[in-house]
């Protein structure tokens, strides 16, 4: 049984974080439950028992809950709710698209701020990969993933430039420091083989959509625990990108069944891709295939309403 929570956007009709579970033997949903106080809870992070979200009450923050004894603790310290959270056994980490900033939480007793990074206001940072003694930070309207290294109180000790317009996005990290990151303004997919310091150069490795009038798309990316295959979405297009890193291709496009694919994941052991869509409000399952990499759809559909975020009962990569 895969269990999970889905974050979306604050509305009307979503107020409440949803947990679901999912029957890997008859491959349907058989359980959706709303779980109520996680207001804007559009970014989720899941380690150790440990469930830490965005939010927004009467000013934004982070709410962190502990599954394993049902208890929760709120921060509420940001004018506008971050875009992303992750978590260490110590600190939670947020990224703040509007204000410009990363902030640093301590895992103890009313969760204190011990750090708040200010980069530049609408820098549009959105996301933090923790990497060794490093934060990095794609700021998405700056062209540029910043580094900070822990170990000198956060400073910032490199820029890494990508070309102008490009919009960094996310990222994800190979064992042996590569560094794959989607952009959301020109829909690329780049790489950079990162040495000890969090230095490299930046690579176009593939163009993720070729038309004239093309839009902003490019939202998440995963990738496989045997490291071979990338997983995007496009949002515009509502497709999921499957691209080999062995032979340096697309080797599937499909459709993702739904409106606005903003994040997906993948299952713990690598059989299933759960794409959640934003506009047609449900998330969508996918079968994968371990050697080849490609996914075949499946029927199973969960309703979550705005739904842009989902993470499993499984410690994050």
């Amino acid at each position: 049984m895969i269990k999970g929570y889905a974050g979306s956007y604050a509305s009307e009709q979503s107020q409440c974080l949803i947990q679901f579970c999912f029957d890997e033997t008859t491959k349907q949903f058989t359980q959706r439950k709303e779980l109520p106080g996680f207001e804007d809870a559009k970014y989720l992070s899941y380690v150790n028992k440990k469930l830490a979200a965005v939010c927004r009450r009467n000013a934004a923050g982070i709410t962190l809950w502990d599954i394993s004894c049902d208890k929760t603790m709120t921060h509420l310290s940001e004018t506008k709710t971050s875009c992303f959270i992750t978590q260490d056994d110590s600190y939670i980490y947020t990224a703040n698209y509007h204000e410009g900033t990363i902030s640093v939480y301590k895992k103890v007793q009313d969760l204190p701020l011990i750090k708040r990074i200010y980069i530049q206001e609408a820098a549009g940072c959105h996301q933090v990969l923790l990497q060794e003694n490093y934060l990095l930070v794609p700021c998405l309207l700056l062209d540029a993933i910043y580094v900070f290294d822990r170990r000198k109180d956060f400073a910032c000790v490199h820029i890494l430039p990508f070309p102008a317009h490009s919009g960094p996005r996310h990222g994800v990290f190979t064992k042996n420091k590569y560094l794959y990151v989607v952009s959301e303004l020109s829909n690329e997919l780049f790489m950079c083989h990162m040495n000890e310091k969090m230095q490299g150069n930046v690579q176009v490795v593939q163009k993720l959509w070729d038309t004239q009038n093309q839009k902003a798309a490019a939202a998440a990316i995963r990738i496989d625990a045997q490291e071979k295959f990338l997983y995007i979405t496009l949002r515009e297009v509502n497709q999921i990108i499957v691209f080999d890193r062995k032979a340096k291709r697309i080797v599937q496009r499909l459709s993702t069944m739904g409106d606005h694919p903003r994040d997906m994941q993948l299952s713990k052991d690598g059989r299933f891709v759960f794409v959640i869509h934003r506009f047609s409000h449900d998330i969508r399952v996918f079968e994968r295939d371990e050697k080849s990499g490609l996914l075949q759809p499946l029927r199973a559909k969960l309703h979550v309403q705005e739904g842009v975020c989902i993470v499993f009962e499984q410690e994050e990569s």
